[in-house]
């Protein structure tokens, strides 16, 4: 398989969100969040409406007018530096991702039924498809081993390696989308990724 080089632009989060929106608020009067949308890489319309929908009931924007029917205008009430953390940006999948990597972390080594059960809490139960979905994006990604495949009726034992224990938030995952050109053989522009949710 021959490697090929790729240039990646990752989707803009929060923190992006945020200064757009007060670039907006401050050269424009306002924003709407297709504003925000068109200006973030590989991020859904809904979760920027999600963002923006947390800072208009925590009171960090305001709604002033609109373009459309469903095309409000906002704008910031209060700009400073650090985005408002709105949590349910994050999301469920945030969660469990983040319950299962505090898991993995404290664990020597682990079965996936057993890191179901490890990562669930009351709030959010962790199923075994979960854990397994997880653990194998971690693994074709290098950052846990397997130990033993467990054999035909056992279950496989796996491991964080050390290497991948780089601190406490969770890994995120992320599809691209590339346009590959086979007569050059090479991408073409600037991949575009995606956070995978679920």
């Amino acid at each position: 398989m021959n490697a090929i080089a790729l240039k990646l632009a990752l989707p803009k989060g929060a923190h992006h969100y945020w200064q757009v929106m007060c670039e907006r608020t401050k050269s424009a009067g306002g924003f709407t969040v297709t504003d925000i949308h068109k200006s973030s890489n590989g991020v859904t319309r809904a979760a920027v409406w999600i963002y923006v929908q947390g800072c208009l009931a925590q009171g960090f924007v305001e709604k002033v007018g609109a373009k459309a029917a469903r095309s409000s205008i906002f704008k910031v009430t209060t700009p400073r530096r650090d985005a408002p953390k709105i949590h349910a940006v994050d999301g469920l999948m945030g969660r469990r991702r983040q319950q299962l990597w505090t898991a993995i972390r404290a664990m020597p080594n682990f079965q996936l039924r057993e890191l179901a059960v490890a990562a669930s809490v009351e709030e959010v139960e962790i199923s075994y498809g979960t854990a397994q979905r997880f653990i194998w994006q971690l693994r074709d990604a290098g950052m846990v081993e397997l130990l033993d495949d467990g054999g035909k009726n056992a279950p496989s034992t796996f491991r964080l390696k050390r290497k991948a224990n780089t601190g406490p938030l969770a890994p995120r995952i992320f599809d691209a989308r590339v346009v590959f050109d086979p007569n050059a053989q090479k991408i073409v522009g600037e991949a575009i990724a995606s956070e995978v949710l679920s």
